[in-house]
């Protein structure tokens, strides 16, 4: 379940950010007017906020499998 709750929210922050900048843009470059720029600012918002559900242990146990890994290869290598 973790892992589809963070494809899910990967998505969603993706589809938020993507979405939040194209509506900035629209509404500056394409003079679409101040809401368009406000839809684009809540939509960059909901992605922060989006950004912060992600699991973060799963996160932080990976990197530290991964720093594992790397310390073993360099010390590997410099007894060689």
């Amino acid at each position: 379940m973790t892992v589809a709750r963070s494809i899910l929210l990967f998505v969603l922050a993706a589809v938020a950010e993507i979405g939040g900048a194209w509506l900035v843009w629209q509404g500056v470059r394409e003079h679409r007017g101040w809401m368009w720029i406000g839809a684009g600012i809540v939509a960059l918002g909901v992605y922060g906020f989006v950004a912060t559900l992600q699991p973060v242990l799963d996160l932080v146990l990976s990197f530290q499998r991964d720093v594992r890994g790397i310390v073993k290869k360099v010390k590997k290598r410099a007894r060689c």
